[in-house]
Formats: C-alpha cells, structure tokens, sequence
C-alpha cells in the first residue's frame, strides 16, 4: 500500500509505510546535571536500529538501541555508566522504546506514547514528536523528553552528585521499506 504525506495526516500526521532507522542522519543524546547540579553531563549512542510501521490504525514502532555504545567523551565516566550502577551493559545489553501510538498533541504538533525500557524497568513516556521533513522515500522525526532516572532504573547518585532528570533526545532519519 502506497500513501502520500498528506493523505495520511487524517490519522497520524505521518506517511503510511514501515519505516526503518537509518544510522546516518540520525543521533541519539542524553543530558543530565553533574557535580552536584553545577556542570552538565551530555552523551551520544552511537549504535541503534529500529523501525516504525504506520497504517490507517495508527503508528507503532521500536528502537533498539546498545547501551555500551554511550560516549560521552570521558573514559571513566563512559566505563562507570555502563556498570552495574547505571545501565549494567553486560546483564542488560539493550535499550529499547517501543511506540505504542502516534496522536495529535493539546495545542498542535504530535505526541508520542510508547515504553522506555532500560535494564528490567519499562517506564511510560510521553513526548512531543515533530516532523522535520516527509516525502515518499525519507521521513524524519524528532522528539526530547525528561525522565526521571530513578523511576527508570539508572539512580545511583552518591552523595547527590547527580540533579534533576536526565533529558534524552533523538533525531531520526528513516527511510521507507522496500
């Protein structure tokens, strides 16, 4: 089934199609307050996969990403994130978002639902979703959202060094499925 952007924004805003990540164009960030809220931490992953399917029922989707693949330009940091305090990347290799639907927001634009799973914690999120561009062939979405660390399973924060919640944020380019 082919569709065009417009004749899809009835349901979704977004073009029908199954739609696959493709690792060039995209980035995956996260930021968070260091040092006890004075300096900020960011950090990218590096390596992700995924797809979103979209139909006349919606859209829903999941992105797949290796928690090891985090850098954040800092070695030790980098080592220390992806031990058993944070993300435990060799009992809990993936993180996953899995969409679960595509609806129009208060106030315009689009928000997303889904589930964040990191480590054994799915956590529910909620978050805008834009549209940067759609045509036939490409379609790329942007999102940023806060999520407490704590309730997603990634606390540790000894002696309250860590503030506030970490603010992850993705750019993806897709391209249609053949």
């Amino acid at each position: 089934m082919s569709s065009t952007y417009a004749e899809s924004q009835s349901t979704t805003a977004l073009p029908v199609g199954t739609w696959r990540v493709s690792p060039a164009g995209s980035q995956l960030g996260f930021k968070a307050r260091a040092m006890f809220g004075l300096v900020g931490v960011k950090g990218a992953f590096s390596e992700f996969a995924g797809e979103i399917v979209v139909d006349d029922a919606g859209a829903t989707g999941e992105l797949r990403i290796s928690a090891a693949s985090l850098d954040t330009a800092n070695a030790k940091r980098d080592k220390h994130l992806r031990s058993a305090d944070f993300f435990d990347v060799s009992d809990h290799p993936t993180v996953t978002f899995s969409l679960s639907k595509v609806t129009a927001a208060d106030g315009g634009g689009l928000a997303m639902t889904g589930v964040l799973k990191i480590r054994e914690t799915a956590l529910g999120v909620t978050a805008p979703l834009r549209v940067e561009a759609a045509d036939t062939g490409h379609l790329v979405v942007s999102t940023d959202v806060a999520v407490d660390r704590a309730a997603a399973g990634v606390g540790w924060n000894k002696v309250g060094m860590i503030q506030g919640p970490a603010r992850l944020s993705a750019r993806l380019a897709l391209v249609r499925d053949s």
